[in-house]
């Protein structure tokens, strides 16, 4: 008798926590408070919680999602070397090869920005623009040639190692009236897929008509590679690089970037 009425017992407790775990479900699901982020196994230690897509990528995380917040993060998305992100959830990021094939045309936006002292005075401009470049590579060595209207092409050199990139070239072209004692721009970057980043400080000095002058520079610029679908459209879409306000740059130098018309 004792056993039965135990037996009763651990039976009814045994339907009330479940009536309990229906009204806490009803409640969940029309609450604020989404059913599967809720711990239902606090209450309930054998419930399996339901496979849920939380990023819409056609993979949840038990399908080997190792990132269900991201989207472009799955098991069939591309990889991409060396950014430091597991893509497609191999449990790695992809290594670059010692030097990527950068080879080709390549639509550039950039924005250079520069300040020059002269006669005891400074002024600091912002140029920008846009053009296609040609990449040249010969294993790990690259280099392309930026064009100046009026004063012809100037060439940027470097490496590429895996990823990285570093090139140095001109920073600006002077005047006829002056002269450089130092001219030099070097640029630090990473190829990301058909996208390179940037980023570069330049240094001019010397003279112009016996009088002294420095320059000082920062630039940032983004490199789209070009495919026979957006071709056309990037070499219809240019800017030639803001005129300089002031009369130091325009009586002593010519900027000129990897934009530069």
């Amino acid at each position: 008798m004792i056993k039965n009425f135990t037996r009763f017992r651990i039976a009814k407790h045994f339907l009330l926590f479940n009536f309990i775990l229906l009204i806490l479900s009803v409640c969940i699901v029309n609450s604020s408070l989404a059913a599967e982020d809720f711990p239902w196994e606090l209450f309930y230690p054998a419930f399996i919680k339901k496979s849920i897509d939380k990023d819409k990528d056609g993979f949840t995380k038990e399908q080997g999602d190792c990132n269900d917040s991201d989207p472009s993060i799955n098991p069939d998305a591309t990889e991409i070397c060396g950014d430091g992100i597991d893509q497609d959830c191999d449990g790695s990021d992809l290594p670059c090869p010692p030097c990527m094939n950068i080879a080709g045309s390549w639509y550039a936006s950039e924005t250079v920005s520069m300040t020059c002292c002269m006669y005891g005075n400074c002024d600091t401009d912002t140029f920008s623009g846009t053009d296609t470049i040609t990449i040249q590579q010969n294993g790990c060595n690259i280099s392309y040639d930026v064009y100046l209207s009026g004063y012809g092409t100037f060439p940027r050199t470097g490496t590429i190692d895996g990823n990285k990139i570093q090139l140095s070239g001109l920073f600006a072209v002077l005047q006829p009236w002056c002269n450089a004692t130092q001219n030099i721009v070097n640029l630090n970057g990473t190829v990301n897929g058909d996208q390179i980043n940037l980023q570069g400080s330049g240094i001019i000095n010397g003279t112009c008509d016996g009088d002294s002058f420095s320059c000082t520079g920062s630039s940032t610029a983004t490199l789209t590679r070009l495919s026979s679908s957006n071709m056309s459209t990037a070499m219809t879409d240019k800017e030639s690089i803001g005129e300089s306000s002031t009369t130091l740059l325009n009586n002593c130098i010519k900027i000129f970037t990897i934009i530069a018309h």
